[in-house]
């Protein structure tokens, strides 16, 4: 009777936290893409943010980043030059595309993560949190068969590509815990919500919609209306604590006697949560723009969608269209042909030794343990990551100390870039905010805004702030370098002497720029609408050095004119 129960127990675990081999192929070709976009969106600004005539050059991303971070790693700082760069971007889109189509898929998503990661750690102050989700569903993903099926591997071993093949279930100790990784994600998020605008007076839909850089024309729109603001509010919040219950919920509480009805319901209730999941995202990227963060989790989401989605909606369509009729012919000649020359040889292919037999034999327990033994090491050091991130005293779990028994794992896990912080506007949305001119003055004596040097100098604040950033990561640059932490002041000097050396490379005589300053036009939200008005403050001030003067003279050195007011 024991011997039942735990094998009954084991299929309820199995069914809750394994995935369909369908899924797992749709995960394997979003990844793919939002690799392409990542790199497309950074090659918008590809000077600007991986050169060294750029705004972060590598002797200052070593001294005010990397050296503080021994175990991370960047191929791109092994150049500075634009062609180098260019390099290593065609490379990582090289190797996202077997991924795509699904040949070799676990080198290419290996070697994807890697650049991924390199060209992470290249610019610091352009990371998102699009960015934290996509390189840990990449190190996840390395633990699943994503190319079982609907793949161009699967396509050339007969029956594999089909909706319908036997074999649809994906069930291992790295599948329970990439779930748990998701749930960290909001579990920690709604955590870092302390502050009474989420949890006392439910403004904080509301703040979150009126700051500058963030809102879209939607979200304008939308916060017109503060008793809509005030339930989102509301179901935001617990939608973070009790959304991911209901991914798995259902199918641990049929293991209570009594409750064996559960897992009967557990796949549609996984259905509906994963498409809440979507409706969610969809509705934060429509009314914020936050990059590609809630695009992306929109769509990892999707990889955990359970076999019943399949095999109700989309297995009998899939079935109709024969994709895989042509693969089946091809690979079925060349089995035929190559049994027939193996007749025709006359003689059998030689067996392996029987020592090796044995050794394999031996070592084969351990290979199937040690990605389980892997998965679970990760597993503990991310739930260690995110408990340090709610309080210090949680720290020692991954740094190690002589309250525990783990050693300092710090370096580790700066290499594979574990680190995650699930903070979005946590403890609040913050209720100051504005946007950016670049003061310059010409030798002439006019003055002009380098963001707009086309038009006529104006202090008034754009229609919509967030559409005025080229892209999302300029709008992050610009977001860090108001940051009081020095490793992010520094930056604004770097940044000054990249405009000045941009601009009068690019002009002469009177029109180059003499001094320029970055000001920064703050106004803080009323709790009741609008904003107040805003006011100036001018946060670097800096001489432009002589063109002519080529090299040294044009390096983000501090001794340059401040001024913080």
């Amino acid at each position: 009777m024991s011997s039942m129960v735990r094998s009954d127990i084991r299929g309820v675990l199995r069914e809750t936290f394994g995935f369909d081999l369908r899924s797992l192929a749709l995960l394997r070709v979003a990844l793919a893409v939002m690799l392409l976009v990542d790199l497309a969106v950074r090659a918008v600004t590809l000077t600007e943010h991986y050169t060294d005539t750029g705004v972060l050059p590598r002797a200052l991303l070593r001294e005010t980043y990397l050296d503080h971070h021994p175990g991370r790693y960047s191929f791109h700082m092994w150049g500075g030059d634009l062609s180098f760069q260019v390099w290593l971007f065609v490379a990582a889109a090289l190797c996202a595309l077997p991924l795509l189509v699904g040949t070799f898929s676990r080198i290419a998503l290996l070697a994807s993560w890697v650049l991924l990661c390199s060209v992470q750690n290249r610019n610091f102050m352009i990371e998102t949190g699009g960015d934290y989700l996509l390189r840990l569903a990449c190190l996840w993903a390395l633990f699943f068969p994503l190319a079982s099926v609907w793949s161009w591997d699967a396509a050339r071993r007969r029956g594999k590509f089909v909706a319908g093949s036997p074999r649809k279930h994906h069930a291992t100790f790295a599948t329970f815990a990439f779930l748990a990784q998701l749930s960290c994600v909001y579990w920690f998020s709604a955590i870092h919500k302390t502050h009474r605008q989420w949890r006392v007076d439910f403004t904080a839909v509301h703040y979150a919609l009126h700051i500058d850089a963030y809102a879209t024309p939607f979200g304008v729109w939308l916060r017109q209306f503060p008793d809509v603001t005030r339930v989102l509010t509301i179901v935001v919040l617990w939608f973070e604590y009790v959304m991911p219950f209901f991914v798995c919920g259902f199918g641990l509480l049929s293991i209570v006697p009594g409750l064996g009805a559960m897992a009967r319901i557990q796949s549609p209730i996984r259905t509906v949560a994963v498409f809440a999941f979507v409706v969610l995202h969809s509705g934060l990227g429509l009314g914020l723009s936050l990059g590609t963060f809630p695009w992306f989790a929109a769509v990892i989401w999707l990889g955990v969608l359970p076999g019943w989605f399949w095999d109700r909606l989309l297995a009998p369509g899939l079935r109709r269209l024969r994709l895989p009729r042509l693969a089946d012919a091809v690979v079925g000649a060349l089995e035929s042909e190559s049994g027939q020359a193996a007749m025709g040889s006359g003689g059998a292919e030689p067996s392996p030794s029987s020592t090796f037999a044995a050794f394999r034999a031996r070592a084969q327990p351990l290979l199937r343990a040690t990605p389980a033994v892997l998965a679970a090491v990760l597993l503990y050091y991310t739930v260690a990551i995110n408990l340090g991130t709610v309080s210090r005293r949680f720290r020692p779990l991954t740094r190690g100390s002589g309250l525990t028994l783990v050693p300092d794992a710090s370096r580790a896990i700066d290499f594979l870039r574990l680190d995650q912080h699930w903070g979005l506007f946590a403890p609040y949305p913050r209720v100051v905010d504005g946007w950016y001119v670049l003061l310059g003055t010409q030798l002439s004596g006019t003055q002009v805004d380098l963001r707009a040097p086309d038009t006529r100098l104006t202090w008034k604040r754009p229609r919509y702030v967030s559409s005025s950033y080229p892209t999302f990561r300029v709008r992050k640059y610009f977001r860090n370098i108001r940051r009081k932490y020095k490793r992010f002041r520094r930056q604004r000097s770097a940044y000054t002497t990249y405009l000045c050396r941009h601009w009068n490379a690019r002009h002469s005589g009177d029109d180059r720029i003499e001094t320029l300053d970055l000001i920064f036009m703050g106004r803080k939200t009323r709790k009741r609408g609008g904003h107040k008005a805003p006011k100036r403050k001018t946060l670097w001030h800096r001489t432009c050095p002589d063109i002519a003067c080529d090299g040294d003279c044009f390096q983000w050195g501090e001794n340059r004119e401040r001024l913080d007011r």
